[in-house]
């Protein structure tokens, strides 16, 4: 059936579809069973069809059918729980009818308003007798686990005689994400009429969107000026008609390390800890971010100060910042204070109203909606001796890494609740983390697993377990069927039942894990602000830790790990739950990060109450960023949108928005779950190898040149290397790139100054790429050159200057007969012409028979003698070479083995 579908008039239509001609309609399937045969359907599909002159796109949303499954309720009835291939389930409001929808995301231009306009729809009736389950609120952490939650249903709603939801697609007020305005578009395949108890199928669903109004052409700048590569990896995964936009390269009037409105790397540093951050702040500006350090002296004393800063630099500033980290506990940088909470019943531990402390509302600058425009991370330090600390961890990691093997040693640690000991799961610890155990371990079989697993009754009394009975949305889309053929994961296999053990062991395992190296730490349970509950372990376990170098990333899904203030609040039942312990009010995360000898490089924790279901898809989203083949139902790409952990929390955070929809938890969870550490620095994902960097080292002032750099590792080009070129005190000298598919990047037309210091050490050129050891050399400027070597390629590997001094581009060596090499080199002869001394121009080594003698303040050759004489402009001797193969120099020898 065809035809134009208004929102206003959709039930009307849809009561006349259900009366067309049986077969009309595509086919749609709905089975129990179909998980289990192996005739699941695919996943709903959606295609751009076209783009109209408008640029409104009209699109093509298309399902082959759902399946159910059956809950019993407190209410005594048998529901359906209604689920469809790559769809999350969702309603209006707590106790309507649950239904799949398909969500994405949608670019929109600047000052349009948006509505959809369905143009084409194929729907069929799958018959009556069905009873949907009403969305429920999510189950209460983490003390009242044991309370049954209150079984929610709106009995106006289910007493109303109307297909639910009204309109099959649902678009949200527009917002922004780093620059690209957005609209979040929910498209439901399925309708239920709760009176006659109808569903409604549409296998086939065509609409477009309309734009009214004229398009403020405004935008394109912007999005020039704030897009990165980061930034448009990140939209081409989420945004469905997503096209590129070339970066604007915004210079700014300052580079290098900031002083002025431009930076890529944004730090907001407490006042007394700014001398200890700018060794980290200074390796972002080396490794090609340009960096701003601000102390709270500029910022000013409150939150709203602080969000006033990132909102100007934000908006203002050339480039604008990508990354923020805060360098400053809870009183030194003040996290946002947010006010309210989703509460439902007296099960809930955390009634309304309710505060916790959040950074995340400092990302959303771009307009009034949670969507982060930018990264953020903190170092939750309060001392000097802290900050210190924690900063060589991440220089340690991040710029001169250990090369041992640990980086692919996996720690699950988890619990299987059992609570009312019916041999089922009450929650989805013991599923999430072994689904990331199964993935890293067993599928990709990249990484050695360790775990530390434990459950309510020890020991065991049976081998028959099972997984949680009823599902989160997109659970079975996850391919956790490998534990079982049922839509819902149902037997724990008897392999992860066999890693089970006492909770005093699991304490145990997890402190020889990390000691031993761990690259990642995952863990799912409870969690305290001071603990995680199962298996137990406190700050006081982290403290003892003694992994030194080998530094985990920490994944704490849970509560309350990473609250890092300090207040107390009174509960409904009377009772005052503090978050202090007196001197030492450390949160987990806070314990992992200040660590001096060991401990974690970085942590995602949260600062409240995180919720099940929602948490765990945060988690699989976080590794679906990292490996898109953990979830190929969610995303068909084959590379990784990101290895920054602080990048894939936002991605993680993102997918859980997919699958739950809108509304207020899903809000919360935005909110409260955090990046401890730098929000630049990537996963490390195997033992760091070395970068082979091919580059000119020695170049000529104020002349413009192409500069090439070739990145290779173990013979192999490295694509997506970041090339830095930088000066450490001649600011607007800064140019970055990234390496093409043969390894290579040219920075065209750029030329070289010389500083007032005549420091030989003049450009800085890193080269950094994942799972590598950073690169780091030098290109040097020479000027007033009295005589210079060059090799075949025009390149400078040795000269004197005027100043008597003898650059090599590689090393010197003395007592030995010079040796010509092969082919390319350079002689210093006598009138007879014998070798005095020899310079090999492939490598730049210089071979003598005789002493280098610096210093000299007036070298004197014999006019006997029968030597190589060095001048400068005014024709005074400045260095020579005797027929002993001595070399004389007014200056001094600068031997660059690695420059």
């Amino acid at each position: 059936m065809g035809g134009k579908l208004t929102f206003r008039n959709i039930v009307t239509l849809v009561l006349l579809v259900v009366s067309l001609p049986a077969g009309y309609a595509e086919a749609f399937t709905i089975d129990d069973e179909n998980v289990r045969t192996g005739q699941r359907p695919k996943p709903v599909q959606i295609s751009i069809v076209r783009t109209l002159s408008q640029g409104e796109p009209e699109l093509l949303v298309t399902a082959e059918g759902a399946f159910q499954s059956h809950i019993q309720a407190p209410d005594g009835r048998r529901y359906s729980q209604l689920s469809i291939p790559g769809c999350g389930v969702t309603a209006k409001d707590i106790g309507y009818p649950a239904m799949p929808f398909k969500g994405f995301f949608l670019e929109v231009p600047y000052g349009v308003d948006v509505s959809a306009e369905l143009v084409g729809w194929s729907v069929s009736s799958l018959g009556s007798g069905f009873l949907i389950y009403p969305k429920q609120p999510p189950i209460p952490l983490p003390d009242c686990a044991t309370c049954e939650p209150a079984f929610e249903i709106n009995k106006a709603v289910y007493a109303t005689d109307a297909f639910f939801p009204p309109s099959t697609v649902v678009i949200d007020e527009p917002g922004f994400i780093r620059g690209r305005r957005v609209v979040f578009v929910q498209v439901f395949p399925l309708q239920y009429n709760p009176v006659t108890t109808e569903l409604l199928a549409f296998s086939s669903l065509r609409f477009r969107l309309q734009f009214k109004g004229t398009a403020d052409k405004s935008g394109e700048a912007r999005k020039r000026r704030l897009a990165t590569k980061q930034s448009e990896a990140f939209a081409k995964d989420l945004i469905l008609n997503y096209e590129p936009v070339k970066e604007s390269g915004g210079q700014g009037g300052l580079r290098g390390l900031s002083t002025g409105d431009a930076a890529d790397y944004l730090i907001i540093v407490a006042d007394e800890l700014y001398e200890e951050i700018l060794p980290l702040a200074e390796w972002k500006h080396k490794k090609g971010f340009i960096t701003r350090v601000a102390d709270m002296n500029e910022v000013g004393s409150t939150a709203s100060d602080v969000n006033d800063y990132i909102y100007q630099a934000y908006h203002t500033w050339d480039p604008a910042p990508s990354y923020v980290l805060l360098v400053g506990d809870h009183d030194d940088v003040p996290p946002n204070i947010i006010e309210g909470h989703p509460a439902h019943d007296e099960c809930d531990p955390w009634p309304g109203p309710h505060k916790w402390p959040s950074d995340q509302p400092y990302t959303y600058v771009d307009h009034n909606d949670y969507y982060p425009d930018l990264t953020i991370g903190r170092l939750s330090v309060h001392t000097e001796s802290e900050c210190n600390d924690v900063v060589d961890k991440i220089l340690t990691y991040d710029r001169d890494p250990d090369t041992g093997d640990w980086y692919v040693d996996l720690l699950a640690a988890a619990y299987f609740q059992d609570d009312n000991n019916d041999s089922a799961a009450d929650l989805y610890f013991m599923e999430t983390a072994m689904t990331v155990y199964d993935f890293l371990v067993n599928d990709l079989s990249d990484f050695t697993g360790h775990t530390a697993l434990c459950t309510t009754h020890w020991p065991l009394d049976h081998n028959d377990y099972h997984f949680k009975s009823y599902s989160y949305y997109h659970r079975a889309d996850l391919n956790l069927i490998r534990w079982g053929e049922s839509p819902y994961p149902d037997p724990v296999p008897a392999w992860i039942v066999n890693l089970w053990t006492s909770k005093t062991q699991a304490t145990s395992d997890i402190t020889t894990a990390i000691n031993g190296g761990a690259g990642i730490v995952q863990h799912s349970d409870h969690g305290g602000k001071f603990k995680w509950v199962n298996p137990n372990f406190t700050v006081d376990h982290v403290n003892a830790l003694t992994n030194g170098e080998k530094t985990p990333v920490v994944f704490s899904t849970n509560c309350l790990t990473g609250a890092f203030d300090g207040y107390c609040e009174e509960k409904h039942n009377g009772h005052t739950f503090c978050f202090s312990t007196g001197d030492n009010n450390d949160c987990l995360a806070e314990a992992f990060q200040k660590h001096s000898d060991g401990g974690a490089v970085g942590v995602v924790a949260a600062t409240r109450v995180s919720y099940c279901s929602y948490n765990d898809l945060i988690a699989h989203g976080t590794y679906t960023c990292f490996w898109p083949s953990y979830d190929p139902n969610h995303t068909d790409s084959n590379y990784a949108h990101s290895w920054r952990p602080a990048e894939a929390l936002t991605y993680g955070k993102y997918y859980m928005r997919i699958y739950m929809g809108t509304g207020s938890y899903t809000e919360l969870e935005f909110n409260v779950f955090h990046w401890f550490g730098d929000p630049e620095m990537m996963l490390r994902t195997e033992t760091p190898e070395a970068l082979s960097v091919s580059h000119i080292s020695i170049v000529e002032p104020d002349t413009a040149m192409d500069v090439t750099v070739t990145v290779t590792s173990d013979s192999n080009a490295v694509e997506g290397a970041l090339v830095a070129i930088t000066h450490p005190s001649i600011e607007q000298d800064y140019w970055t790139g990234f390496t093409d598919a043969n390894g290579s990047v040219t920075f065209s037309n750029i030329t070289f100054s010389k500083d007032d210091s005549n420091d030989p050490n003049d450009y800085d050129i890193v080269v950094s790429a994942h799972n590598c050891i950073p690169y780091e050399g030098t290109i040097f400027v020479y000027e007033d050159v009295g005589f210079c070597v060059k090799n075949n390629s025009d390149e400078i590997v040795a000269w004197f200057d005027n100043l008597g001094n003898l650059f090599l581009k590689g090393t010197l060596t003395q007592q030995m007969t010079p040796t010509a090499s092969a082919n390319d080199e350079f002689r210093f002869q006598d009138s007879n012409s014998s070798d005095l001394a020899i310079i090999d121009t492939n490598s730049g080594n210089m071979y003598i028979d005789g002493t280098v003698y610096q210093n000299q303040s007036s070298p004197s050759p014999s006019e006997e003698s029968d030597d190589f004489i060095i001048k400068d402009s005014n024709g005074e001797v400045v260095a020579y070479i005797d027929d002993s193969g001595d070399v004389y120099l007014k200056g001094e020898l600068y031997d660059y083995s690695n420059p």
